[in-house]
Order: structure tokens, then sequence, then C-alpha cells
């Protein structure tokens, strides 16, 4: 069994200036970091990999889904912009041998809106579709799944 450690745990965002956290990572005995994606423009990731090859730790990549990234959001430009950041994370992932991209993609984070039956369809329906459209992205890159945070959509895609 191999264990690991999300950025989360000291430092948001994680960017090239807190590349440390790998080596402390090392040294608290894990064998992976996660790393969390906040800002995609913060990340080198032949620097990161040089860091982590380094350390002797791998590498897994996490999304952070806020609500200008929604994947069900009803605005069709928002939904593409989080298309646009989770193929970002995939591109990450393919680029640092992480097998996966973890978040909670299927909704913005903090989305807290009461809606009716009908409306949670067509926003699952939207989530679905968006999904749909990474996983399509995901494969030829070998990334094999996209694992949401929320456990009943945890199955790969």
């Amino acid at each position: 069994m191999r264990y690991g450690a999300s950025t989360f745990i000291w430092v948001s965002p994680f960017a090239n200036r807190t590349l440390d956290v790998i080596d402390r990572v090392k040294r608290l005995g894990f064998d992976i970091i996660e790393i969390c994606v906040e800002d995609p423009e913060t990340i080198d990731v032949d620097a990161v990999r040089a860091r982590a090859a380094g350390a002797g730790v791998g590498v897994t990549i996490c999304g952070a889904f806020g609500p200008g990234r929604d994947l069900s959001s009803e605005d069709g430009t928002v939904r593409k912009a989080g298309l646009d950041y989770l193929k970002r994370c995939i591109d990450f992932a393919q680029d640092l041998g992480s097998p996966f991209v973890s978040g909670p993609m299927y909704a913005a984070v903090g989305n807290t809106k009461l809606l009716d039956e009908a409306a949670r369809r067509e926003q699952w329906l939207r989530a679905v579709a968006s999904l749909r459209a990474a996983a399509s992205y995901a494969k030829p890159r070998s990334i094999q799944h996209l694992r949401s945070s929320r456990s009943t959509a945890s199955r790969p895609i």
C-alpha cells in the first residue's frame, strides 16, 4: 500500500514557489503527493516532475472547481471554462504520470442551490455531458479515471 498527502494540507495555492512541499511529503514518509491545481498558470510541470523524481515521490492531480469552473452550470461559458480547466488538469496528469484526476468536478464547490427535481435533473445532465467530454479527452492521454470526491460519482467514466 502507498500513502499520499494533499498539497492542501500545507499550501493554497500550490505553485512553483511552494515546490518544497514535495520534499516535506517525502520526509514525512508519504509515497505520493496530490497536487491541487488551483491556478494552472503558477505550475511548471517540468519543475514539479524534476522535484518529485528527486524526492522519489509519485504525483496525482486534483482539480479545484469553484463557481467559475462549474461543469453543471446553466451558463455555457462557465461550463466551457470548467471543461477547459479540467483538460489542463488532464494534461498535467499525463505529463506527471498520474493515472487520474480527482476532485469535486460534478459541480462547483459550495454549490448550495436548492433545486426542484426537474432542475436537478437538468443540472445532472449538464454535468454528465461535461464529464463525458472530459473523459473523451482523457482516454487517448492514458488518464483512466476522473474521480469525483462524491462517493456516488466516483466510478470511472
